[in-house]
């Protein structure tokens, strides 16, 4: 036998010794709840230990959807702003015991930020019907105004565009011509 299968042969021993201690004189019928309790509890976690690995093996496939670039983020950074707003806002929103006010020193607040976090109330989860994709209630990070009025930021994007439309006019038909010479003519409208 193995170490590892060693083990645990040992630790299963041990477990099942310390559980007929706890167990002292309940009756089997008291005591199978808490048992199966455990024995539900051990599954999840272990079926989350299995989803989680699958997970970071998929964030770290580039042709999967779950992929997240490295250089799209800053995972120590961004983790430690969604802890602490994760904090925060349990501090804020948790029953305090007594005597026990408010943040203890050098402790942020929570506060909603456009674009990262809102803590939503149950009535306005209701106004939204009950569904709860983020957007509906982060919305959007506030952009600061440069300055530029509307209709003349309007006008320069649409004047972008047209040139944009008139350049893909263009490489659209350099590329006929270039696979009519090759021998493949493409069909009108994409369809033979």
């Amino acid at each position: 036998m193995n170490k590892p299968q060693q083990f645990l042969k040992e630790l299963d021993k041990k477990l099942w010794t310390a559980a007929d201690k706890l167990r002292s004189n309940l009756d089997a019928a008291v005591y199978k709840h808490a048992v199966l309790g455990l024995i539900f509890l051990k599954y999840v976690s272990d079926a989350f230990d299995i989803r989680q690995q699958e997970v970071e093996s998929l964030r770290r496939d580039k042709t999967d959807d779950y992929y997240l670039d490295p250089a799209d983020y800053d995972g120590d950074e961004d983790t430690a702003k969604i802890v602490s707003t994760f904090h925060a806002w349990k501090r804020t929103s948790s029953p305090r015991p007594l005597g026990g006010e408010g943040q203890g020193e050098g402790e942020v607040g929570y506060e909603d930020i456009p674009g990262f976090c809102k803590s939503a109330t149950l009535d306005e989860i209701a106004e939204h019907g009950y569904v709860l994709t983020p957007g509906r209630y982060i919305g959007a990070e506030e952009v600061e105004d440069d300055g530029v009025p509307f209709a003349d930021k309007m006008a320069t994007l649409t004047t972008e565009l047209a040139d944009q439309f008139a350049e893909s006019a263009k490489l659209e038909k350099a590329i006929c011509q270039n696979m009519k010479a090759l021998g493949f003519e493409l069909p009108v409208g994409g369809k033979k």
